[in-house]
C-alpha cells in the first residue's frame, strides 16, 4: 500500500426505535473537517460489523485491508487512500451523517 487510509468502524446496538447498526467513518485530516461518517442497518447475512464494512469497501474497487482489532470501542481498516472510491462507499452504504 502506497498511501492508506483509516476507516473506523462501529457497532451500534439496537434501541426502543432503531435496529442495529453499523457506522463507518472517516477523517480527512488534509481538509481538517469533521469526519465523513455513515450508518447503515446491520446485515445479519454476515458474521461481524467488521465483514460488512469489508464487504461494502469491496464492492466498490477496494482490494488491500489491514485490520486492527485492538481498539476499545471500533475496528480500524486500513486502506489504500482513493478519495473517489472511498465517497462512492459512503453513498452506497447507507444514510450519510
Amino acid at each position: 500500500m502506497n498511501q492508506s487510509h483509516a476507516v473506523y468502524v462501529k457497532y451500534l446496538g439496537p434501541t426502543n426505535y432503531r435496529d442495529s447498526r453499523v457506522k463507518l467513518f472517516t477523517y480527512d485530516i488534509s481538509a481538517n473537517e469533521r469526519p465523513s461518517t455513515i450508518t447503515m442497518d446491520y446485515d445479519h447475512e454476515v458474521s461481524s460489523p467488521l465483514e460488512q464494512a469489508i464487504k461494502l469497501l469491496k464492492s466498490v474497487g477496494f482490494e488491500h485491508f489491514v485490520i486492527n482489532g485492538r481498539h476499545p470501542y471500533h475496528y480500524v481498516i486500513m486502506c489504500e487512500w482513493n478519495h473517489s472510491k472511498l465517497l462512492q462507499a459512503f453513498i452506497k452504504g447507507g444514510r450519510r451523517e
